[in-house]
C-alpha cells in the first residue's frame, strides 16, 4: 500500500490481485478522520502497538472497496499479454479528472483517445482509413506506435504523417536505447504526437508515464495514479513501468 500526498488531497494506492485501487482523501478530512481514530486506539503511554491500528483499519477498508468492484484496471491476455481484441460497440471511458482531456471514441482509432496535452495524445490503434481524418483533426505529425503494421506504414506515408516505430513487449518493458529514442523524438520530433500499442491502455500508458516524469517533471507516484484512472494496472505493468522510472546513463 502507498499513501503520499499531492497538493490538498492525500492519495492512497493499493494493489489489489491484478488490479489497481486508488482512494482520494483532502488534506483536512484525512487529517480529522486518522487524527480521531489515534486519539481514540493510542493508550496513555503512547503504545506503538496500539497507533498501528489506523493503518489496519486502512487497510481493511480498501478490500471491502475492492470486493464492491470499485477497483480498475484493464483485462489482458493470460497467454499473449494483449489487450483484448477491438469490439465495435460502447466504450467505457476514464473519469473527467486530472491533468489530461478525455476525447473519446474517434473514427478509424480502437477504444479512445487521450489527450495529456497540446503536444501528446494518446489511444488505440488504427483500423481503417479513417483514422488519418480523426488524427489530422487534431493536427496530428507524428504518430509513435508500439505496434507497428504494414497498413499503418501505409497510411502514414500516403498521408504525410511520421511513423516511428518503438515496439516492445509487456513483459520486458522499453529497452534503455529505446526508452531515449522515445523521449529523443519528443523533444526533437515534429508535434503533436499520437502514441498507442494496440488499445492504448498498458503499453501505450506506460510511455504516457514516461512523458508526464522524464518531459514535464512529475514526481513517479503522481505519474502512476494518472496511469491506473486511465485504465493502466500497477501489477500487470509492473515491469514496463519500472523501465521507463529512470532515464538510462
Amino acid at each position: 500500500m502507498l499513501c503520499f500526498k499531492i497538493g490538498e488531497k492525500v492519495i492512497i494506492v493499493k494493489a489489489v490481485g491484478k488490479n489497481f485501487l486508488f482512494v482520494e482523501i483532502h488534506v483536512a478530512i484525512a487529517r480529522l478522520l486518522f487524527g480521531r481514530v489515534l486519539h481514540a486506539f493510542a493508550d496513555k503511554k503512547g503504545n506503538s502497538k496500539m497507533r498501528l491500528l489506523p493503518i489496519t483499519l486502512l487497510t481493511a477498508l480498501l478490500f471491502v472497496l475492492a470486493s464492491c468492484h470499485l477497483s480498475l484496471g484493464a483485462k489482458h491476455d493470460a497467454v499473449t499479454g494483449a489487450t483484448p481484441k477491438y469490439q465495435h460497440g460502447k466504450t467505457a471511458l476514464p473519469p473527467e479528472v486530472g491533468a489530461y482531456k478525455v476525447i473519446g471514441v474517434l473514427n478509424g482509432l480502437k477504444k479512445y483517445v487521450i489527450r495529456y496535452d497540446n503536444k501528446l495524445y494518446r489511444g488505440g490503434e488504427p483500423f481503417a482509413d479513417s483514422a488519418v481524418q480523426s488524427l489530422k483533426k487534431y493536427g496530428i505529425r507524428t504518430v509513435i506506435s508500439i505496434t507497428p503494421t504494414d497498413q499503418e506504414r501505409k497510411l502514414c506515408k500516403d498521408n504525410g504523417l511520421t511513423l516511428v516505430e518503438i515496439p516492445f513487449e509487456k513483459t520486458k518493458g522499453l529497452s534503455p536505447d529505446d526508452l531515449k529514442r522515445y523521449l529523443k523524438t519528443l523533444k526533437t520530433g515534429a508535434s503533436p504526437f499520437y502514441v498507442h500499442c494496440h488499445g492504448g491502455t498498458h503499453r501505450g500508458g506506460v510511455l504516457g508515464v514516461a512523458y508526464r516524469v522524464h518531459i514535464q517533471g512529475w514526481p513517479y507516484e503522481k505519474a502512476l495514479v494518472e496511469h491506473g484512472r486511465l485504465g493502466g494496472d500497477l501489477m500487470a505493468d509492473h515491469i514496463m513501468l519500472e523501465s521507463v522510472r529512470k532515464i538510462p546513463k
